[in-house]
């Protein structure tokens, strides 16, 4: 029945402990008699009950605990894999800002080439018209209209890439933005997990330290408690009561002769009880349906 105080038990070990005392209250009542152990049988069974209650809510404070962990962790792992996307998204955005830098320096370089092109050009259509008589039309060569149409192209095309890569742009830094609220969220939620975290285990901490302050106080009682009633006198006086009580059932078992066997259900309703008083079977032999008054006590009343 020895239990390290300090160790960690469940509702199983306080039913087996309680059975064990059980037992022990058991040979007592055979010995000394239910009117010496009354009053500490039920105060025994009172703290059985507030330690059953104690260790029931400890294991759902721990379940609680562990799932609250595993969503921390949870959590954790998304921040971690939203970090290194939100860092794979930077390095694509930079390369693809150093490629558009690149590729408006050369656009601007082109752009520059063609307004010395067209200048140049100018000045050409400007000296033949110059020296072209007053009603002769100007003309341009078939290689010129092909430069002419050739940089119209090329300059078309230049910007519609400039367009197409702002729009990219654009949408890189709307997802950038969406990304930076969704982890800002999440660090939100992180932090209050973590706080509610620390809270369940302080008062698991104390749910623990209260249940080992109540096993101690049990079997400290029942050593006690045990060690003092056990005197030579009430041993003498039990077996006397004893041998009474058979001589006097023999008599009424002659007189009256076999008597019919009531049903187990109605000779120990008890027996119904769930928890901690169904391994006190043998109340039915003391009063304890209506016992003395208790002040419920726990390990800060100590």
């Amino acid at each position: 029945m020895d239990k390290h105080v300090d160790s960690q038990i469940f509702v199983g070990d306080v039913y087996d402990l309680a059975a064990e005392i059980g037992k022990e209250f058991e040979k007592l009542i055979d010995v000394c008699g239910a009117d010496t152990i009354r009053e500490l049988m039920t105060k025994v069974i009172v703290t059985l009950e507030y330690l059953e209650s104690s260790t029931v809510v400890v294991d759902r404070l721990q379940s609680e605990l562990y799932d609250i962990r595993a969503k921390v962790q949870q959590l954790e792992y998304e921040k971690l894999e939203r970090a290194e996307f939100r860092s794979k998204l930077d390095q694509e955005l930079e390369i693809i800002e150093e490629n558009w830098r690149k590729e408006t320096s050369h656009l601007n370089s082109l752009v520059v080439k063609l307004q010395e092109e067209n200048k140049r050009l100018s000045a050409i259509i400007s000296e033949k018209d110059k020296h072209a008589p007053s009603d002769c039309k100007t003309y341009l060569s078939d290689e010129e209209l092909v430069v002419v149409q050739k940089l119209k192209e090329l300059t078309e095309q230049h910007r519609g890439q400039l367009i197409l890569k702002d729009k990219e742009l654009l949408e890189k830094s709307n997802e950038l933005e969406k990304m930076q609220l969704e982890l800002d969220r999440l660090s939100k939620a992180n932090k209050e997990l973590s706080h509610r975290n620390r809270y369940l285990q302080k008062q698991l901490y104390t749910l623990v330290e209260e249940k080992s302050d109540l096993q101690a106080n049990i079997q400290t009682r029942s050593k006690r408690n045990a060690t003092n009633m056990l005197s030579k006198w009430q041993i003498n006086l039990a077996v006397k009561e004893n041998m009474d009580l058979s001589s006097v059932e023999r008599q009424i078992s002659w007189w009256q002769g076999p008597i019919n066997k009531e049903p187990e259900d109605k000779l120990y309703p008890e027996k119904k009880k769930l928890g901690i008083r169904r391994f006190f079977h043998f109340l039915r032999r003391i009063s304890v349906d209506s016992p003395v008054p208790l002040v419920p006590f726990s390990a800060s009343h100590r």
